[in-house]
């Protein structure tokens, strides 16, 4: 893992580097706690708000012995550790951060309760930073109507109970979770997919002001432009550190029982940058609330 945040119950998370956790923690207790000749360095999971250790922080030997750079990781400690906060199994259990698992793999769904629960709280409470990340992966502004059905198909799968989904990636699971929807009404962005995708479309065409329109006349039956998301991967990163995760977007026009794919594109999720977003926007709403109440 390479992200932590200081403290239980806070909405922030922090990448994990030498400088930042110095800076973060100030070298100080209790994240930095002497246990017989060593110091052990701690954290808390932004996931699971479990405790965590911090491993080859500050060594001696920068190499293993087959001469590799030790890597700086943050690990689940486990157990309950004094100043930083209690261990809770289950949550552990759940934890996205500590094996994470495929939309489309076979691990087994979790039960309802408190993770399952934190999700859909967090669903709610982060919608705007959802909604944004849901856009940023199509390309497209969606329509209110769009985000309510994707909402709507989430809640019906009880999305919650997918052992894949977390706090950390809710775009990616309503997307993953929502069917096949269609596009009446969004707006295309600059260097959407759904750019390439109209270019072999033989019904449809990008209009100038970046709606999607018909590129003949009436026909019977209507043709329609839906999408769907499939095929979620966790690769192994380029650099050999940490993993990056991708979902495949399918764009598709159908006329009566006609399907025609326009385009199969994997994109990569960004999933730290959702949670910094999210973590941010729910401070500074906090912050408000907490100084104009």
């Amino acid at each position: 893992m390479d992200i932590f945040k200081l403290r239980q119950g806070e909405h922030r998370s922090v990448t994990l580097t030498v400088s930042n956790y110095h800076s973060e923690t100030g070298k100080k207790a209790p994240w930095f706690q002497q246990r017989g000749p060593k110091t052990m360095h701690y954290a808390v999971c932004p996931e699971c708000d479990n405790p965590l250790h911090i491993v080859n922080l500050d060594v001696d030997r920068k190499v293993d012995t087959g001469e590799r750079p030790l890597p700086l990781y943050a690990k689940h400690a486990i157990v309950s550790i004094e100043g930083i906060g209690d261990y809770d199994a289950d949550a552990y259990e759940d934890c996205s951060l500590r094996n994470p698992h495929a939309f489309n793999g076979q691990a087994a769904r979790r039960k309802p309760g408190k993770v399952a629960d934190g999700i859909v709280q967090a669903m709610a409470e982060r919608a705007d930073a959802v909604h944004l990340f849901v856009e940023r992966f199509l390309g497209l502004d969606i329509t209110d109507a769009l985000f309510e059905n994707l909402l709507r198909e989430f809640r019906r799968q009880d999305g919650q109970l997918y052992r894949a989904a977390s706090t950390s990636n809710l775009p990616y699971a309503l997307l993953y979770m929502g069917g096949n929807q269609g596009t009446y009404g969004c707006r295309v962005k600059k260097d959407s997919p759904f750019e390439a995708a109209l270019a072999q479309s033989a019904y449809f065409k990008l209009k100038k002001d970046r709606n999607i329109g018909y590129s003949q006349g009436k026909l019977d039956p209507n043709p329609r432009l839906r999408f769907f998301v499939t095929d979620h991967e966790i690769r192994k990163s380029l650099d050999g550190e940490g993993t990056e995760q991708f979902m495949t977007l399918v764009v598709e026009e159908e006329r009566g029982q006609e399907r025609t794919v326009l385009l199969r594109r994997p994109i990569a999720l960004e999933i730290d940058f959702f949670r910094n977003v999210a973590d941010k926007r729910l401070r500074l709403r906090e912050l408000a609330r907490t100084l104009l109440a």
